[in-house]
């Protein structure tokens, strides 16, 4: 299983346009439907949800843009961002995802 940490497979990368889809069939592949595994994937595709970058707020006259930020080692955490593409991460802003209260 590529998500154990004792794991020889290595994640390469993945299309972050496509990064809800990825995470929907990993997930249907992996695990059983009543395993706690697939449960916690669902819970995830609920937060993140299926955009891959959507207007959440205004800051200071700022439009506020939130998506999926992927990180080292396969993780993945909902970031903020300025840019409509969700490109860079803008960790000025002094607030989360979660400050939205959009889950």
């Amino acid at each position: 299983d590529c998500h154990n940490p004792d794991t020889q497979w290595i994640l390469l990368g993945v299309y972050r346009q496509e990064f809800y889809q990825f995470i929907e069939q990993i997930s249907k592949h992996l695990w059983a439907i009543d395993d706690y595994e697939y449960i916690v994937a669902l819970a995830g595709l609920a937060y993140m949800t299926d955009y891959d970058c959507f207007y959440v707020g205004t800051q200071n006259n700022v439009d506020i843009y939130a998506g999926v930020e992927p990180l080292p080692e396969g993780k993945f955490q909902m970031a903020l961002y300025t840019d409509g593409v969700c490109i860079t991460p803008n960790e000025d802003l002094d607030m989360t995802f979660d400050d939205f209260g959009l889950t």
